[in-house]
């Protein structure tokens, strides 16, 4: 081989040292940020999945306060309109709306009554004053019956005020007393 085919020969082969070299160095570097870039996109893809759980969880929960919300204010209604019909029962009485089917209709009125919803959603001190008020409504109904004048106008007054006071401890579960009284 002549001098000349070894420098062309040495110089390509350099050349291609110096090719492969840089090839391995960049393809390192592109490893090394690859990982990198890999790592940073897991991390942000963690954080956004726990940023979407937790919110997940807060609509959750959310939804659930309005949906139990809903189902106490429909249970306090009901029990409140029912209760007032019971205790209609006693002005009935009184002005000889009933005569001869005053136990029959007194019993049907209870039986509408509904308290099951009441003792699902209702906090217990919620609980206690309406079985009070269940109490004086029916008391209210036998003073009518006996004819109790004096009677009746005072379990009508306890029963005014007991109404008031299970009206405000509903406002109060529900969140919407703006006494600032607690229970």
């Amino acid at each position: 081989m002549d001098q000349e085919t070894i420098r062309l020969i040495g110089t390509l082969m350099g050349a291609v040292i110096a090719g492969l070299g840089g090839a391995l160095i960049a393809g390192g570097y592109n490893r090394k940020n690859t990982q990198a870039t890999i790592e940073a996109s897991k991390d942000q893809w963690n954080r956004d999945r726990s940023a979407q759980h937790e919110q997940w969880q807060r609509d959750r929960a959310s939804e659930h306060e309005k949906w139990l919300r809903d189902r106490k204010v429909d249970a306090y209604v009901n029990f409140l309109l029912q209760l007032r019909v019971l205790v209609g029962s006693a002005h009935d009485i009184k002005v000889g709306n009933l005569k001869d089917e005053i136990d029959s209709v007194v019993q049907e009125r209870s039986n509408a009554l509904e308290t099951l919803h009441m003792e699902l959603f209702a906090p217990e001190h919620v609980q206690k004053c309406a079985l009070d008020t269940i109490g004086l409504a029916y008391d209210l109904i036998n003073a009518a019956k006996a004819k109790d004048l004096m009677k009746e106008i005072h379990l009508d007054v306890t029963f005014d005020q007991k109404s008031i006071e299970l009206e405000r401890l509903i406002r109060l579960d529900l969140g919407s007393d703006s006494s600032g009284l607690q229970p």
